[in-house]
């Protein structure tokens, strides 16, 4: 993740408003939980754990 203060476009007509940010946010967000669950899955699969069969 990055921290941007004042995120600003370099052009002037270009406008960058707290609904964008709060998108950008939200995608971040969601991104960062699907790699989370796919390094778990891919560990699981390359690590498995063992299991006691009775």
């Amino acid at each position: 993740m990055f921290i941007v203060n004042n995120l600003q476009s370099d052009y002037k007509d270009i406008y960058i408003g707290d609904e964008f940010v709060e998108s950008l946010h939200d995608t971040l967000k969601i991104r960062d939980k699907f790699l989370s669950e796919l390094i778990i899955e891919v560990d699981e699969i390359l690590n498995p754990r063992e299991t006691f069969e009775e």
